[in-house]
């Protein structure tokens, strides 16, 4: 809406856009998709997120692990994250962002924790099979061929290329 004033001059609001970007906290190279961040108003203009805040709307993701808002009126805003990605905990801070110009305000680097750590975690398996001794000459009896062990590995939250393999072991 443009409104002009008595001399004919036209007075266009200040409207500014935000983007996001969110990575891994452990690799920041790793952009994350499928989080959900909401805008809320800064209603007391405090610079974070109260319950009088109003919500203004949901930030698109316009490519991966990047997040954006467009064509907010000059005023001062605050980001949540309502849901992280899959496989990662939810960033529980807010962030402050004060549209004072025509631009694009940029948040970089929001960061999730893996659930995972992001690490390999280490794990062992035992596997015991008690197979009894022929009595006459002490060897180990198989009654039904050699016993093989099949472990199978399958996270689908996880992207490494050890997840999903199967292992045989005799």
């Amino acid at each position: 809406e443009v409104k002009t004033n008595e001399n004919g001059f036209a007075n266009e609001p200040i409207r500014g856009n935000i983007q996001l970007t969110k990575v891994d906290e452990d690799n920041h190279k790793q952009l994350l998709s499928n989080a959900h961040f909401v805008v809320y108003k800064d209603t007391n203009e405090n610079g974070s997120y109260d319950e009088a805040d109003v919500a203004i709307g949901s930030m698109t993701e316009s490519s991966k692990g990047i997040y954006t808002f467009d064509n907010l009126r000059y005023g001062k805003y605050v980001l949540r994250e309502i849901k992280a990605p899959d496989g990662y905990i939810s960033d529980t801070k807010s962030y402050s962002v004060n549209i004072t110009e025509c631009k694009t305000y940029v948040v970089s680097n929001i960061k999730n924790t893996s659930l995972f750590g992001n690490k390999a975690k280490p794990v062992s398996i035992t596997l015991t099979k008690r197979i009894p001794v022929n009595e006459l000459n002490g060897d180990i009896w198989f009654p039904h061929g050699n016993p093989t062990f099949i472990l199978r590995l399958k996270n689908t939250t996880q992207s490494s290329n050890d997840f999903g393999r199967t292992y045989y072991k005799s």
